[in-house]
């Protein structure tokens, strides 16, 4: 009995050189496989083309689109002016014409022309007068309207704003109307017209702009900001600019 006993102890391992149940054994020199990332299959050359297409259709997009917004900019807040420009006639206003554009005095000693570029129709136009007439702005505005319309049929007023004041003027007039205009060619070509009337007795000044009706938004914001250079100057000033 105690044979038996010392044969089954004698070929029974024991616990603690048992490894435990689901435990892998070490392997002697090997310590587990190394991971080696996968390498990237070689792109195909359909799928090259498809990317150089793709990029260059991107490309050709972003061209387009900043074309578009260059060509559809709107006017700048203060557009561009020209330098100062004094009556030499009479020597009691100035103004800024927009940039780049021509001066003309046709000696008549009443206007200076202003011109724009040219455009199909009409080239814009910015006319300075200055006429001596009695009463206040509203009698002036009465006649000088009423002289407007026997002389064109074909005037239609848009609208009548006194509320902006130039250069200090104590009354300002800001009409706006259309009229026709016949072209170099004979064709008929509607007009819109801009003016500022100032009062400074017994002077009115005025500063009348046109253009083609259909360019007349592209050309307000000139328009506008050339009149408003307006100034009226001291008799004596000897700051004349040049014209061509």
């Amino acid at each position: 009995m105690s044979a038996e006993v010392d044969s089954q102890v004698g070929t029974t391992p024991s616990p603690a050189a048992t490894p435990a149940a689901g435990t892998a054994r070490p392997v002697p020199g090997k310590l587990g496989r190394k991971w080696v990332p996968a390498q990237p299959k070689p792109l195909s050359r359909r799928m090259m083309a498809l990317i150089i297409t793709a990029a260059t259709a991107l490309v050709v997009l972003v061209a387009m689109l900043a074309m578009y917004l260059t060509a559809n900019e709107p006017e700048a807040a203060v557009p561009k002016l020209g330098a100062e420009f004094t009556d030499p006639i009479h020597m009691s206003f100035s103004i800024r014409p927009p940039a780049n554009w021509v001066i003309e005095d046709p000696h008549d000693k009443t206007n200076i022309y202003l011109k724009g570029p040219r455009e199909p129709g009409l080239r814009p136009l910015i006319i300075v007068s200055l006429d001596i007439a009695p009463g206040s702005l509203n009698s002036y505005l009465q006649l000088h309207k009423g002289r407007i319309e026997a002389e064109d049929k074909s005037v239609t007023w848009i609208s009548e704003d006194s509320g902006e004041s130039i250069d200090g003027c104590p009354n300002t007039a800001r009409l706006e109307y259309e009229c026709n205009f016949e072209a170099a060619n004979k064709e008929q070509v509607r007009v819109r017209a801009l003016q500022y009337i100032m009062e400074d007795k017994p002077r009115f000044y005025r500063v009348t702009c046109f253009v083609p009706a259909s360019l007349y938004e592209k050309y307000l914001p000139r328009f506008e900001a050339s009149a408003r250079s307006f100034r009226r100057v001291p008799i004596g000033r000897a700051n004349v600019g040049s014209i061509k």
